[in-house]
This record gives C-alpha cells, structure tokens and sequence, in this order.
C-alpha cells in the first residue's frame, strides 16, 4: 500500500503547489480539454485520445501542442510510458472460415511496419505496434508516437484496466475527495485497500 500513499501524495503536492485546477472535481473531462485547446491552461494530463481535440477545428493550439513523457520519479514506472500498442479493432470468435480467413488476411496487411507508418503520418493514427522509426510523419502524434519510442523500459497498462470496475470506482471517487480535500493520501490508499480486499 506504501507506492499508492506516495502517488496519492504526490498528486496532493501538484495541487497544493496550483498545477492542478482548483476547479478539478466540477469541471466536465470535455471541459478541462476544452481548456487546453482554446489556449485557457499551460497542459493537459491525458491520453493520446485527445489529440483529436487539440488537433481538431476550434483548437488554437493545434500548430504549437507537444507532448512529453510524464517526468521520472525515482519509482518502478520510472523510464516507462503508460500506454500500450493497440488499436481499437475487435475480432469474434465465432467466424466462419470465410469470416476467419478475411480476418487474419486483413491483420497480416494492416500489421506491417510500412501501413502502419502510412496511417500515422496520413491519418494521424497512432500505430498499432512498435515501429523501428516513424518516417517523416509531424505533428502531435508524431511527439506521442516518439514518446512510445523513447521509453526505455516499455509501456505498462493503465491503472483502470488492471482492476475490477468495482476498484476503479472507488479510485474515481477517491480522487475527487482528494482533489477535493476531504481525504488525506492515507486514508485515500486505506479506501483503495478496502475495495481491493472486498474484491478478492
């Protein structure tokens, strides 16, 4: 429990320090990027999802938006991104061999360095898989994808895709009360145990 005390209090330290809005918690997720891409905040902490947002018409940040990896902290995660190689694609289990067949010659073309180079620089797709560079593709994406390059010691999944739904609630409403400061990062983690322990 001692790592997730630490992370809850270093999140309390950016708000304490004003990094983070003090607004946070009644601020709407589609809001806060709103912020960001209209020029209205520094940064945004959050996935490569939205780059279509700050990439996208009403955005005025769209030529000068950047990304960097989140900084080392001196913990496991340190040289790590968190994120992973995919692509959104589902696929039955239940085929036919027709269906079967089309499937897997679609996987074996859309899985090759060369198309998948070709959707990030002409769609702006992140790839599904790890490329040994990125061509000439520019922009935002661009920046996430060399993100993924540079960690050193690869990617590791989000926290919310580890846990039962029932942890990831509690996790949600556990950070608004901390962001809120209506629980110290002890009692956070002791709330985070708690549904874990329940689960198990």
């Amino acid at each position: 429990m001692a790592p997730v005390v630490e992370a809850f209090k270093k999140l309390d330290e950016l708000k304490q320090k004003g990094y983070i809005d003090k607004n946070v918690i009644a601020t709407k997720y589609s809001d806060g990027q709103a912020k960001f891409y209209t020029g209205q905040a520094a940064m945004l902490f959050d996935g490569s999802w939205a780059a279509g947002g700050i990439m996208g018409k009403n955005s005025t940040v769209a030529a000068d938006a950047s990304f960097f990896n989140f900084p080392n902290l001196g913990g496991a995660g340190d040289d790590m991104i968190n994120g992973g190689w995919s692509n959104g694609y589902g696929f039955s289990s239940k085929l036919n061999d027709s269906e079967l067949k089309a499937v897997k010659s679609f996987i074996k073309n859309f899985y090759t360095e060369a198309n998948q180079k070709r959707a990030l620089k002409e769609s702006g797709n992140i790839p599904a898989m790890k490329l040994a560079d990125i061509g000439d593709a520019s922009g935002l994406v661009a920046e996430v994808v060399k993100g993924q390059l540079s960690a050193k010691k690869g990617a590791f999944p989000a926290f919310d895709a580890l846990v039962s739904p029932a942890v990831k609630k509690t996790l949600e409403g556990t950070m608004e009360e901390l962001m809120g400061g209506k629980v110290t990062p002890q009692k956070a983690a002791e709330k985070m145990q708690a549904a874990q322990d329940a689960k198990s």
